[in-house]
Parts: structure tokens; C-alpha cells; sequence
């Protein structure tokens, strides 16, 4: 059986009473699919998220329900969590149907003016500044964040990936293209990272335009899908709002525009893009290569600033 083909054995399973019906596929990514259901008896719609990864599920119901208690936005509310079992063995989470499309793949937002996509700038970045204002004195996964500092718990993420990045490399799994990039900008570690994060702030983890819904009036209704969500520098939320359509809508720089950022910010928004493309890369053995090439030419540009200093 497809992955699919269990959504409505687990919706019978996990919803007494309700009859779920008519799944279609609505969208998805490195780690997840999500399916449309509609429940026969009401006309209420539901979505389906099935996981490719292990233990992804649980962790990302967990953030949409912390990330909701910020109020900075709409985030879908979790129905239940089916973990897989021998019979039925799919992660899948249920959750509210978000109405509207992503900003991504809705031509209304590409066609948009200049104020209309200046105005859903500052919609996105006011509510990440509601989510970035929720601190911890810990840093790392919001199920447990122990780190004293940041850099306590991204320098040894980095240099796992690196490793791995140059293990598939020897295998040949990974292109030399981006390993030769990351190899130059490892290099520069303690450069790019001079400075450690003052507190640790909520992320997202996802947050690119894919995972920003939007109205017809291009107003934003809900954000969705966090992966990896954590207390965190908050400026490694930042790399994503250039994923997918770069500057189109101004994210990133409205976002600087409206808080100060370190020093070193454009340096380590370079850096975190590539090693996260690379973490995917490595995680499921593809990746989107206009996305790849477009972090890899940022961080090549970052390093001519830094070797030119």
C-alpha cells in the first residue's frame, strides 16, 4: 500500500463518528505530504500530514501548538498525532484545514503591487517579531532546550554536517560544487560567528513563503508547517525568507529594517541557508537545485566580503 492509501484507515481509527472522505493532495515538501480530507457527515475539512521522516510528527504538532500560544498568528490547530504501528505504518498528524493558498503558488501574490507586497512584508515580519519576542534562557529544540549558549549547540550541528557532507562526497552522494563551497566557509567559522546570540529566541524553522497563507486579498492568514522549531539566535530564522522567490517581497530586509541585527548577519544567514540545504541534501538524497545554487552564490559572495576585509 502507498502512503496514502492508509489516511482512511487512520482517520477511522482516530475519529469516532466521522467520515472521512475524498482525499487530494494539496502540497508538500523534503519531509512531509499533506492531503485535503473532507468529512462526508459535516463538510468539514481536515488536513493530512504524512511524514517520510521519523520522528518529525510529534515534534511538529508540538511546535504549531507553542507557536499558537504566541497569538502573532493564525497556526492550524492539531486534532491527534497517529504514531505508525506494524499494521499501520505511516506518521501522520491531523490537523485544522487552512483556507486560502501558500504565498508561493499563488499567482494573485506574484502579480502583486509594489504596496500590496510591501504591506504583506511587514504582515509576515510583525508577527515574527511577536514569535522572535518569546525568549528562553536555554537554547535548542523547544521539547528541550539546555544550551548554556547558541553556539554551545549550533557549532557541533555544524560540524556534524560537515562531516557527513564529506563522508557522502567520498561516496560520491554529494555534489563537489557545494561541499567545495561548504569546506570554504567552514574554514571561516569563527569569523562568521564572532559573536554569539544575546537570548534565545522562538523560531518558526520554516518559515519561507511556501508556509505563509494568504487570503485573496494577499493578506496573511496563517502560518504553517515548522520544522525544527527551537529557542534559538533569531536570525536563523531569517536565511528562509529569502528561499524560493529571493527578494520578491523585501522579507529579509524589512525584517533588518525593523530590528537591529548583528553585525555579521548577512555572513551567518549565508551560512545557515547552505548548511540547512546540505542537511536536507543529506537527510533524503535530493534537493531543489535553484535553491541550492542560489545559497550556494550568496555564501560565495559573502566570502569574497570576508576575505576582502
Amino acid at each position: 500500500m502507498k502512503n496514502k492509501d492508509y489516511l482512511p484507515i487512520i482517520a477511522e481509527k482516530e475519529m469516532k463518528g466521522a467520515k472521512i472522505e475524498s482525499f487530494s493532495y494539496i502540497g508538500g515538501g523534503s519531509f512531509g505530504r499533506v492531503y485535503r480530507g473532507v468529512d462526508k457527515n459535516t463538510g468539514k475539512a481536515y488536513a493530512f500530514k504524512i511524514f517520510l521522516s521519523d520522528d518529525i510528527a510529534e515534534k511538529e504538532a508540538n511546535a504549531v501548538r507553542k507557536l499558537g500560544e504566541t497569538h502573532a498568528v493564525k497556526f492550524p490547530e492539531i486534532y491527534f498525532i497517529h504514531k505508525k504501528t506494524q499494521d499501520i505504518p505511516v506518521d501522520c498528524v491531523c490537523m485544522e484545514f487552512a483556507e486560502g493558498k501558500n504565498a508561493f503558488t499563488n499567482i494573485r501574490m506574484l502579480l502583486a503591487s509594489k504596496a500590496e507586497k510591501r504591506r504583506f512584508a511587514n504582515e509576515v515580519v510583525t508577527a515574527l517579531l511577536k514569535i522572535h519576542s518569546v525568549t528562553n534562557d536555554k537554547f535548542g529544540y523547544i521539547d528541550n532546550p539546555h544550551f548554556d549558549t547558541w553556539l554551545d549547540f549550533y557549532r557541533p550541528f555544524a560540524a556534524d554536517i560537515y562531516e557527513k557532507a564529506r563522508n557522502a562526497k567520498k561516496e560520491g552522494k554529494f555534489d563537489s560544487y557545494i561541499f567545495e563551497t561548504m569546506t570554504a566557509a567552514y574554514k571561516k567559522f569563527d569569523v562568521i560567528f564572532s559573536g554569539d546570540a544575546a537570548e534565545a529566541s522562538l523560531i518558526h524553522g520554516d518559515l519561507n513563503v511556501m508556509n505563509v497563507m494568504v487570503d485573496k486579498k494577499c493578506r496573511v492568514t496563517a502560518f504553517i508547517d515548522p520544522l525544527n522549531s527551537m529557542y534559538a539566535d533569531r536570525e536563523y530564522e531569517l536565511f528562509q525568507l529569502r528561499s524560493l522567490t529571493g527578494d520578491l517581497f523585501n522579507l529579509y530586509d524589512t525584517y533588518k529594517s525593523r530590528y537591529k541585527v548583528s553585525e555579521k548577519c548577512d555572513e551567518k544567514c549565508a551560512f545557515y541557508a547552505l548548511w540547512n540545504e546540505a542537511m536536507v541534501y543529506l537527510k533524503t538524497g535530493r534537493y531543489t537545485r535553484f535553491i541550492m545554487r542560489a545559497v550556494v552564490k550568496r555564501m560565495k559572495n559573502e566570502l569574497k566580503k570576508i576575505n576582502a576585509e
